[in-house]
């Protein structure tokens, strides 16, 4: 028995058109890249430092203990 990919949803823009699947791949690329830009505005990295204090050292995870 061949098990056939389940085929992922066409991604239709606000105006209505549907992406091809590179465009898709794309679109979905440029999303992620929009997202996890480096953080550089002054204002908001000392609002992440106050933010840190006030949660405190507890509150952060810890990294795994390579054993």
């Amino acid at each position: 028995m061949t098990r056939v990919p389940t085929p992922s949803p066409p991604l239709v823009t606000q105006a209505g058109i549907t992406l091809s699947y590179s465009e898709k791949t794309e679109s979905l690329a440029e999303s992620l890249e929009a997202q996890c830009q480096l953080i550089t505005v002054p204002s908001f990295l000392a609002f992440i430092k106050v933010y840190d204090v006030a949660l405190g050292p507890t509150s952060r995870p810890q990294p795994a203990n390579p054993s």
